[in-house]
């Protein structure tokens, strides 16, 4: 006899991380590429581990939507005008995906 059962939900991931911008308040410039970073991805189910990351972004652009799990950090375009720039990312688990991570928003302002 076999059962089928809803496979398990990856934990989410933590925010990403990028250092404070040179301006105002910790503002960034207008197109200025930052590094955003996360630690090393632990949350995956017994029996699953990290394929990819996979990227949101709005007002700025990254070079791929998604990275190997041999990665920890990315150059992160920033808008060419004031506004913010955000970004978030899920986990690949196999075949599994965590929740979003909460959104990192950069400001930029010229």
């Amino acid at each position: 006899m076999s059962f089928l059962t809803t496979p398990p939900t990856p934990a989410k991931p933590v925010t990403l991380t990028a250092p404070p911008g040179a301006g105002p308040s910790g503002t960034y410039g207008f197109g200025e590429t930052v590094t955003v970073s996360w630690p090393t991805y632990t949350g995956c189910p017994s029996g699953y581990s990290v394929t990819s990351y996979e990227f949101t972004v709005a007002g700025g652009s990254i070079p791929s939507a998604s990275y190997g799990p041999e990665l920890n950090d990315l150059p992160f375009t920033l808008r060419s005008d004031s506004g913010p720039s955000t970004i978030s990312y899920t986990v690949k688990c196999g075949d599994l995906t965590s929740t979003p991570s909460e959104t990192l928003t950069l400001t930029v302002f010229g």
